[in-house]
């Protein structure tokens, strides 16, 4: 299973939940490629039937054709993400990358506050890069997904 960009919280697991038994009447614990199609036009999408089934392939683990909980959340989630992560993410962080390594470092990250004439403390650029790092991670890069959450949810306040 790929690692998630976007993390949920236990309401809206409760909601994909919900939704997934209704596209589950049955119990049978699966949801059909043609159930999937519903679900993403109510979200707003408006998929053909091929960009289903291919999707549909991409997070069945099992092969069956239809999706199980734990691949229907993550099909969801990335496809809801893609209104968070836009390409623009991604390009952002490429010119934040400028050694193009796959990670933001410390210096980078300082060079371009400094670039945009911001005045941040070099705590402040730190805590940028370290508000989303892993307990007991004190490296001084910033990750591509890390970039992510930090663009999606920013600092606290």
């Amino acid at each position: 299973m790929a690692h998630r960009l976007v993390d949920i919280n236990e309401q809206q697991k409760k909601e994909l939940w919900e939704s997934f038994n209704l596209l589950d009447p049955e119990g049978t614990g699966k949801v059909a490629a043609a159930d999937i199609r519903v679900v993403l036009r109510a979200l707003g999408y408006d998929p053909s039937k091929e960009d289903v089934e291919r999707l549909v392939a991409r997070f069945d683990n099992s092969k069956t054709g239809a999706l199980d909980f734990s691949e229907y959340m993550d099909l969801l989630i990335e496809k809801m993400s893609e209104d968070d992560c836009p390409e623009d993410i991604q390009l952002a962080f490429r010119q934040f990358d400028r050694e193009q390594t796959g990670e933001i470092a410390f210096d980078d990250l300082k060079e371009v506050v400094r670039d945009l004439d911001e005045e941040l403390t070099d705590e402040e650029i730190l805590e940028m890069i370290t508000y989303f790092k892993a307990e007991g991670d004190e490296s001084l890069t910033c990750t591509k997904e890390e970039f992510f959450k930090l663009m999606r949810k920013g600092l606290p306040e």
